[in-house]
């Protein structure tokens, strides 16, 4: 079953990847760039279910493998599609009817693909996001896995351990999955060169959808 957008009128554009390939920074200044009366913005929203599992589901191996063999990756799939689907029906559907463009950072094939990337892929989790309607265009954000690492360990936060390569190897092995069953459009995009030679080329491309 699919999602009611109440009358959907906008385009949806989304910036999708693995950790560390740029997204949310691409998102951040393509926002100052395009957002306006037409075009709307939606960042990833709020991640609360996501947020207590990780506080309180037990782990069996304290370290990256919880993010992909046990039962804890699964919670966090699950966890991720309840926080998004809510994020969607009070955020980015109420957008689709007063807006010609909402623009995504991470979109429910984010979470698909780690829900898919687990050793038993969740089927709660793709349940619940397989009714979000999918998005009308996916920039597929990619960088080198060793670039990406240097990234994520040049940011200075505590390390998670979904960030490993291993977890990061297993998402990227979702996305592929994701793809091979999606219906519209997905651009790959290559960010490692400057950043604002991507934001233009970004820029460029969904100004023209709007």
């Amino acid at each position: 079953m699919t999602m009611e957008t109440g009358g959907r009128n906008a385009r949806v554009v989304s910036l999708c990847g693995a950790d560390g390939v740029g997204k949310t920074t691409l998102f951040r200044h393509l926002r100052k760039r395009l957002e306006g009366p037409r075009v709307f913005f939606a960042p990833r929203g709020p991640a609360t279910c996501e947020a207590l599992v990780e506080r309180h589901f037990p782990r069996e191996f304290g370290d990256e493998r919880d993010w992909i063999d046990a039962p804890f990756g699964n919670a966090i799939a699950a966890a991720c599609a309840l926080d998004f689907v809510a994020f969607y029906e009070q955020v980015v559907a109420p957008a689709l009817r007063a807006y010609d463009l909402v623009v995504t950072d991470r979109f429910a094939q984010c979470f698909l693909a780690y829900a898919r990337s687990l050793r038993t892929p969740d089927q709660t989790a793709i349940g619940l996001l397989r009714g979000v309607p999918a998005p009308d265009h996916v920039f597929y954000v990619t960088v080198p896995e060793e670039m990406a690492a240097e990234r994520l360990l040049a940011r200075g936060d505590a390390p998670n351990p979904f960030e490993h390569p291993y977890c990061q190897r297993r998402f990227r092995c979702g996305y592929d999955a994701v793809w091979a069953e999606f219906p519209h459009p997905v651009h790959v995009v290559s960010n490692t060169g400057p950043l604002a030679d991507t934001v233009e080329l970004l820029a460029a491309c969904i100004g023209g959808l709007a």
